[in-house]
């Protein structure tokens, strides 16, 4: 794997406007959430970055706060086992978001992410969500409810794979 290093001082921004910001969402789930308009305030809230292949994205361990919106590219996420060896664990695809744990709680990061091919990002830091929280509280709550939801189906498909494998396993009847 990559040597580590925090992807906000070492990615590349990639300088686009607001209303460039907000047709890269409309691509994605977002667009199923929010109107246009609020991807556009949105948008205005989140920086873009270019990173090459094998560029640590998100550090196990680490405390930067930030969420990461793949608009281009692959990224795999990594966990280390009791041995401390990595291992995959998920693919993360065109669309989908990393990193909301730690924007949510405050946590240390709970994986590593690396970019498995050059990839885009839209990245909203914890600073950025607060001062959307006191710009826009109702469109900050919205954004809440979304990652929530978010983290909810995670967690509901990670216990089902948890109980088939215990299953296969022999320890539930």
């Amino acid at each position: 794997m990559a040597d580590s290093y925090h992807i906000l001082s070492s990615a590349t921004p990639f300088g686009t406007s607001i209303n460039e910001r907000a047709d890269m969402l409309d691509k994605t789930r977002w667009a199923n959430v929010y109107s246009f308009r609020e991807l556009q305030v949105l948008a205005s809230y989140l920086s873009a970055y270019k990173v090459p292949k094998e560029t640590i994205i998100l550090q196990e361990g680490a405390r930067e706060l930030y969420l990461c919106l793949l608009i281009r590219g692959r990224v795999a996420i990594y966990k280390k086992d009791s041995a401390q060896k990595d291992k995959l664990i998920a693919n993360v695809n065109a669309g989908m978001t990393l990193g909301e744990m730690a924007l949510i709680d405050g946590q240390p990061r709970s994986a590593t992410a690396v970019a498995t091919e050059d990839a885009l990002l839209l990245i909203m830091t914890k600073e950025e969500f607060v001062r959307l929280s006191e710009d826009a509280p109702r469109l900050a709550i919205k954004l809440y409810a979304y990652i929530s939801s978010l983290l909810s189906q995670r967690l509901r498909h990670v216990s089902a794979k948890l109980a088939e494998y215990l299953h296969e396993e022999g320890y539930l009847i």
